[in-house]
């Protein structure tokens, strides 16, 4: 989908991170357009801008980052009903919520600026551009999740409690359970499992070492396809390969059932010779003979061993003038 463009006059390059989420900011006024196009005093550029009439204006590339958060002065805390802070941001985030051992969160999200006050909220039409906008980042970025401004900073209420955020992903860190690949096992004749291009798996449980950590992936440009013979190397913020494991390893990904391919391999086929003798048949005919060689030296040695005992009666009788 194409949207009306408006060059931000802060242009602060390349995005280095992947897209984890949808920040929402409630921009406390109107003419946010007219306002980002031009030099402002904070430096601050975001992705989109929905206006009071609900046509969204795109200002930056997607490929390009933003600067609507303040990556120096990132919260630490939640909000006193626990609804806004760091735990809802660490779960879409990871390292990316911070910038203690990544680039940040500018790096990693989309910015949205709505018109209007965090008070009020958006209107109607507002709120169906942001299910709209959504629903487009999804298809680029399936694991993408919405957070608000004050998941980043305490200082303001933004974006506020009036937004619908069932209508843009829920807020916060994804409900689903582990996957369908739950608990990965070795299918009797082995198999693949594929994480498609750009799904973002928000951790694994070991069971090996009864471990229950979690660590975050970048998405990857190309899909995955992973052996499960193979084994796992990882990093906290990115894998290379994107996720491999051995039996048993793993207990449970967590991203959504329908992003995950199994495919398990076919059955061999039993080699038949051609005069329809199964191996099986063959394996039984050798055991067969293999038991009638034993029993015909049983009864062999029985045989020797008796014709033995006859001659030895016969010479004590002549030795002995019977």
């Amino acid at each position: 989908m194409s949207y009306p463009f408006v060059a931000s006059a802060v242009q602060a390059g390349t995005a280095r991170g992947p897209r984890l989420a949808l920040v929402v900011h409630m921009a406390e006024g109107g003419g946010t357009v007219g306002y980002l196009s031009r030099p402002n005093p904070n430096s601050v550029s975001v992705h989109f801008v929905v206006e009071r009439t609900g046509r969204i204006v795109q200002m930056l590339r997607l490929d390009q980052m933003h600067t609507s958060i303040r990556a120096s002065d990132i919260r630490t805390t939640n909000d006193a009903d626990g609804f806004f802070g760091k735990t809802a941001r660490q779960a879409v985030m990871g390292a990316w919520g911070t910038i203690a051992t990544t680039l940040g969160p500018n790096h990693a999200s989309i910015a949205c600026e709505v018109e209007g006050y965090a008070l009020a909220g958006p209107t109607t039409v507002q709120m169906n551009a942001l299910a709209t906008l959504y629903a487009d980042l999804v298809t680029k970025y399936p694991g993408i999740r919405s957070l608000g401004h004050r998941d980043f900073a305490d200082y303001k209420a933004c974006p506020g409690r009036k937004i619908d955020w069932t209508r843009i992903g829920g807020h916060g860190p994804a409900t689903e359970e582990p996957v369908g690949t739950t608990t990965i096992t070795v299918l009797p004749f082995g198999g693949t499992y594929v994480i498609p291009a750009n799904a973002t798996p928000r951790g694994f449980k070991l069971t090996a070492t009864g471990l229950g950590e979690t660590k975050t992936w970048p998405p990857k440009p190309t899909p995955s396809s992973a052996s499960y013979d193979a084994t796992m190397t990882t990093t906290l913020v990115s894998g290379n390969p994107f996720i491999r494991c051995t039996n048993g390893f793993f207990e449970g990904f967590y991203l959504p059932a329908s992003q995950v391919v199994e495919t398990p391999n076919p059955a061999p086929v039993p080699v038949v010779p051609d005069d329809g003798v199964t191996q099986a048949m063959l394996d039984a005919a050798v055991k067969a003979q293999k038991d009638a060689d034993a029993a015909d030296l049983a009864r062999a040695v029985t045989v020797a061993t008796a014709a033995g005992v006859a001659k030895e009666k016969s010479r004590l009788r002549t030795l002995l003038g019977l």
